[in-house]
């Protein structure tokens, strides 16, 4: 008797091991394949730098978006250096990642690295900048560069119209073997082309993205042009040069100061809306920052379900000038930055 009860009590745990089992199998079923695997996801985040308050911003919530999606994030930086890129590139492939997120330098010096990942069947999405046109393929998440910085321009050239008078402007131009500098520049150029009644471009200065070089540039236009009362500035992250130079010029002021220079900014960034705020920036074109790394992670999303996205996905951005910053700074990505900061710091 004692060994047939203990033969029942085995027969009901077996039982019971298998409705287990099977409830377990029946809920593993019902779960998103993509969820089945996304612990084993690992992605690279291969930046050129973070010089720019831009890539910072970028890379935090990539740690962030990814950590939440239960992958693995493998960071490097090549320092601007497309060899050394390359060989993250190379590196990062032999350590079978999922996915790779790309920040590079050149637009040509890239198409290698496209063509290594995809010979290794690995999905690339080119962050924030687009690689020149080959047969490999890859995806772009990029800002419409020339449509927002036309925008905003033209937004800048219409509060000089109200004001009246001829106006004398300078830009400062980003690295040309950057296709973002290139679309900024051809987006101010097709908008001062349209106001040439009212503009008059007198210095065109050369940065490379580099801020010694913008500030020694911009420096030596107001030395040579003094009646410099409108610039445009292709990043954000050059606001401390554009305010040095201004100061030592005596041309710093806010709105409504008789010599205030009207100026334009673009990225968006925590300098970008503190000068709005303070009247010292008058506009500038914002990037929609979280819809872009949101965006690059969905790309991902898409290849390795056998999808083929776009190679380029457009980030339209949005032009937020001192008068409608009060009701657009939330959607403004430095604002949040910037409010970030001083609360860390009690002001």
């Amino acid at each position: 008797m004692i060994r047939a009860k203990g033969t029942m009590h085995g027969v009901a745990q077996m039982s019971i091991n298998r409705r287990n089992c099977l409830s377990l199998m029946a809920a593993a079923a019902a779960r998103p394949a993509w969820s089945q695997l996304s612990e084993q996801r690992s992605i690279a985040v291969l930046f050129e730098s973070l010089i720019s308050p831009f890539f910072v911003a970028a890379i935090e919530r990539f740690r962030a978006q990814i950590k939440s999606r239960g992958w693995t994030i493998l960071e490097a930086l090549s320092n601007s250096n497309d060899e050394r890129q390359f060989q993250q590139v190379e590196s990062m492939i032999k350590r079978k990642v999922n996915g790779i997120i790309l920040v590079h330098t050149d637009d040509k010096a890239v198409v290698p690295a496209i063509r290594a990942a995809n010979a290794a069947h690995i999905p690339m999405v080119h962050f924030n900048r687009r690689p020149a046109p080959s047969d490999a393929y890859s995806v772009a998440v990029v800002a419409d560069n020339r449509k927002l910085m036309d925008d905003t321009v033209s937004a800048l050239i219409g509060m000089a119209q109200q004001k009246g008078g001829k106006y004398q402007a300078a830009l400062l131009v980003g690295n040309l073997n950057d296709a973002n500098a290139v679309q900024r520049r051809d987006g101010f150029e097709a908008a001062v082309a349209r106001h040439k009644e009212t503009i008059d471009v007198v210095a065109r200065i050369s940065t490379e993205w580099n801020a010694e070089k913008a500030l020694a540039g911009f420096t030596a236009a107001l030395q040579e042009h003094p009646d410099i009362n409108m610039l445009v500035s292709s990043s954000d992250f050059l606001t401390p040069q554009i305010e040095r130079a201004l100061r030592a010029a005596g041309k710093w002021f806010p709105a409504n100061h008789p010599k205030h220079v009207l100026v334009a900014g673009f990225d968006g960034d925590d300098l970008g809306y503190a000068q709005l705020a303070a009247g010292y920036y008058d506009v500038d074109g914002v990037q929609n920052l979280d819809y872009e790394v949101k965006t690059s992670l969905e790309a991902l999303e898409q290849m390795w379900a056998g999808e083929r996205p776009e190679k380029t996905l457009i980030d339209p951005g949005l032009v937020i000038s001192r008068n409608t910053l009060r009701f657009k700074r939330d959607s403004m990505w430095g604002y949040g930055v910037w409010r970030a900061k001083n609360l860390s710091t009690g002001g």
